[in-house]
């Protein structure tokens, strides 16, 4: 499944043939709900004990609503991991004075579920740290 960038909306990118999610860009979406939901259902669904799932964003920027839909991916994700699944998320932005918000909503999100989080700086493309639960 994809969903390509729109008005408010990110690009989503689901491949669970090589177990890969794809959020990057900016979520405003004007329902973030009716936007967000269909993605945590198919995480919920999803049951291949084969594969690993990781849980890639590239966020620019995340409004309020937005914001709690992707801690309900990132609980989906995180139910998944309960199962035995190996799980994975990894957020990606550049770490500087602009960013600070996506960085700190992914540190905030780190530390609230119990999924492996790696931080990676997409201006320098290094892996800045790594929480693994």
């Amino acid at each position: 499944m994809k969903v390509t960038s729109a008005e408010g909306t990110p690009y989503v990118s689901v491949d669970f043939e090589t177990g890969m999610i794809h959020i990057s860009g900016k979520s405003t979406p004007f329902d973030a709900d009716i936007f967000f939901l269909p993605l945590v259902e198919m995480i919920r669904l999803f049951d291949d004990e084969k594969k690993d799932l990781t849980l890639n964003f590239d966020l620019e920027f995340a409004d309020n609503a937005s914001r709690k839909c992707i801690a309900e991916v990132i609980e989906a994700v995180e139910q998944l991991k309960y199962t035995g699944l190996n799980t994975q998320v990894v957020w990606n932005c550049e770490f500087n004075k602009i960013n600070q918000d996506i960085k700190n909503l992914g540190v905030k999100l780190s530390e609230r579920y119990a999924v492996d989080f790696v931080f990676s700086d997409n201006s320098s493309h290094k892996i800045l740290e790594s929480k693994a639960s």
